[in-house]
């Protein structure tokens, strides 16, 4: 699962799924021992609400700046994680961060951690707590849970510890776990269930992105660019005139392997970056305002507040009852393009009236 050893997005996101209990397979406590090694205030009735909580990757507050990971538990606690691999903090990130999620979130109970392999403390604000990736590891091997119940997840699980130990923990010592036990027993499977699980998904992300292209491209008659990489999370797709000075538009789609491998729902999105975007956004807005609230109140679209994203829907694509069935997974892809072209053609008259 982890190609790139050291990659920061990799394993945050990935961190993500594991924090989650609506997809980990494993249940709330590995969220729960990582809040309360942050000194956090942990609820048992935490537990009871599950489905009110989110983790949001990438959280990007209205000064376009982002934090890794903010987990939001219902209406009573806000986890901000600033990660860091081997990079410091700059330009006083965690005190931004803090000022803005307060500010944002002012009912909210806060906790507010920096993770860095080697447990660094925080440079601009000490209410971030620091923890490390021995920390990390250990919380996350203290949770308890039935191994044997859902095999597939369990190993999603191990490898993430594993690769945790093996390329950021050193130690002379070592103990075999029952679970590293039924891993290494089972370790050729694994490995054939892995390499058949990368090679599928590489033709399942390639299949999705070009139909999706070859679709909007019927739909506009226009000729679209594909910018994918099976290997991150996000996957983007353009045309040259909605990339212009100051402005980067693009349809994205939060497809990845955890995502697929875990069953959860599939982000598709129209986001404005550059410099030029809030200009651009409100430039939109006011030359098309009845267009975009029917498009949005017609297709159930979120009109999201991150500053880059303009609209936004979550698409089941991958339950796993139909996953070999392309016929489902295309009637999907399609309804899902039909709810967005209708902003084609506003952005492309937009653009052209915009200087």
């Amino acid at each position: 699962m982890f190609n790139k050893s050291f990659h920061e997005d990799a394993i945050s996101d990935y961190l993500a799924y594991i924090l989650n209990p609506k997809v980990n397979g494993i249940g709330i406590e590995p969220l729960k021992n990582l809040i309360m090694a942050a000194n956090g205030k942990w609820q048992d009735a935490f537990g009871e609400i599950v489905d009110e909580i989110s983790i949001t990757r990438e959280y990007a507050f209205n000064n376009g700046r982002r934090i890794d990971l903010l987990i939001q538990i219902g209406d009573q606690m806000i986890v901000g994680i600033e990660h860091k691999v081997f990079s410091q903090e700059h330009n006083n990130q965690t005190r931004d961060y803090k000022q803005k999620i307060e500010a944002q979130f002012p009912d909210h109970e806060h906790t507010f951690i920096f993770l860095s392999p080697d447990k660094r403390q925080a440079l601009a604000h000490q209410a971030f707590r620091a923890i490390g990736y021995e920390d990390l590891v250990n919380l996350l091997k203290q949770v308890n849970f039935d191994y044997l119940k859902n095999i597939k997840k369990t190993m999603l699980y191990q490898d993430f510890i594993t690769h945790l130990e093996a390329n950021f923990m050193k130690d002379e010592t070592y103990t075999i776990s029952e679970k590293t036990s039924l891993y290494l027993e089972h370790f050729r499977m694994i490995q054939d269930l892995r390499n058949n699980f990368e090679h599928d998904y590489k033709r399942v992300h390639d299949f999705i992105m070009n139909f999706l292209k070859n679709n909007i491209e019927n739909n506009t008659k226009m000729e679209w660019i594909i910018n994918a990489n099976p290997d991150r999370g996000y996957q983007q797709i353009s045309k040259t005139s909605w990339k212009t000075k100051g402005l980067d538009i693009h349809f994205e789609i939060k497809l990845s392997k955890e995502k697929f491998a875990s069953h959860s729902p599939i982000e598709f999105m129209i986001d404005i970056e550059g410099a030029k975007k809030q200009l651009f956004t409100e430039h939109l807005l006011q030359m098309y305002p009845s267009d975009i609230t029917q498009f949005v109140e017609q297709n159930n679209l979120n009109r999201s507040e991150r500053s880059r994203t303009f609209v936004a829907k979550e698409y089941e694509l991958f339950q796993i009852d139909h996953l070999d069935d392309q016929d489902v997974l295309k009637g999907k892809l399609e309804h899902m393009i039909k709810d967005f072209t209708g902003f084609v053609k506003v952005i492309d008259d937009a653009l052209l009236r915009f200087s």
